[in-house]
């Protein structure tokens, strides 16, 4: 069983409204709910830039095992570590949201590094973009690109560092 980790799905991330992201946030709230997994669902700063958006808080309404975090910085992965200890046993998280570059990959990365859990990455469930460009998707991609390579960063550091003996980080598509 895993947990599944929503990052900042609001509605001030031009990000979270792409169209393509939809069914798979659902699909893999849907598989989070039919495994009894925990649903934490996190916010940035959510005066500022909204609460989630309607489908996800929708697809969770009414689910005992979903959580509402906010956050206040990119990296969430502290209060999610934290939410997922007091919640459940499991060391597995699986992760979507915006934006890649920015809070998703620092969610992830401190989720791993810093706080062991095995991680996965919905990547077609994530996206990156302030504006309506074609570099969009080149900062979704170097982000993923960026969290493939942590992989190889650890690979490296497991001499220096024996006690860091979590698995990698993984790309996966929603379920």
């Amino acid at each position: 069983m895993h947990t599944l980790c929503i990052i900042d799905m609001q509605p001030k991330f031009p990000a979270a409204k792409k169209p393509h992201l939809v069914q798979p946030a659902l699909r893999e709230i849907a598989l989070a709910k039919k495994n009894n997994g925990v649903i934490v669902l996190v916010e940035y700063t959510p005066r500022q830039y909204g609460k989630s958006l309607k489908y996800i808080k929708d697809a969770i309404a009414g689910y005992p095992k979903a959580i509402v975090v906010e956050k206040c910085t990119n990296d969430g992965s502290e209060i999610v570590a934290l939410t997922i200890k007091g919640a459940t046993k499991s060391n597995r998280v699986r992760v979507l949201g915006v934006n890649t570059d920015c809070c998703v990959s620092e969610t992830v990365i401190g989720l791993w590094w810093k706080f062991g859990f095995t991680v996965e990455v919905v990547v077609d469930a994530c996206w990156s973009g302030w504006d309506r460009s074609e570099r969009q998707k080149s900062h979704h991609d170097l982000a993923i690109e960026g969290l493939k390579n942590v992989n190889a960063i650890r690979a490296q550091r497991v001499y220096l560092d024996k006690l860091k003996k979590n698995t990698p980080i993984k790309i996966i598509r929603a379920s």
